[in-house]
């Protein structure tokens, strides 16, 4: 067995300076959250957001999850995909009424 990744559990004092006080403060327009996993580490570090903050999630079981965590989801991305992802914030950002994601030229090779 090979590990993908790991998740290696914070402590609030792990977190960027300010960002509690901003979370709680309604200082982010949008969370997308990607996994139940650090779904739940983000509510155990800095709590639920107030109810300005929309939830985005990439799927269903991360949308179960976040409900789990206590969490209001407002969208559910319909894939996992960036534009699938990127329209479900713009969405979510104009109040649920369905808008076209931005397009971005595609890259060349680096």
């Amino acid at each position: 067995v090979v590990p993908v990744y790991t998740m290696e559990e914070l402590v609030p004092a792990d977190l960027p300076a300010g960002f509690t006080a901003r979370w709680a403060g309604g200082g982010y327009d949008v969370v997308v959250l990607t996994a139940g996993s650090s779904t739940r580490a983000l509510v155990h570090l800095g709590g639920l957001p107030p109810a300005t903050t929309r939830v985005v999630t990439i799927g269903a079981p991360t949308a179960v999850a976040a409900q789990g965590s206590g969490l209001r989801v407002d969208l559910v991305a319909s894939a996992p995909t960036p534009p699938a992802v990127c329209s479900a914030v713009v969405q979510a950002l104009a109040g649920g009424h369905a808008q076209p994601c931005p397009t971005h030229p595609t890259r060349g090779p680096r």
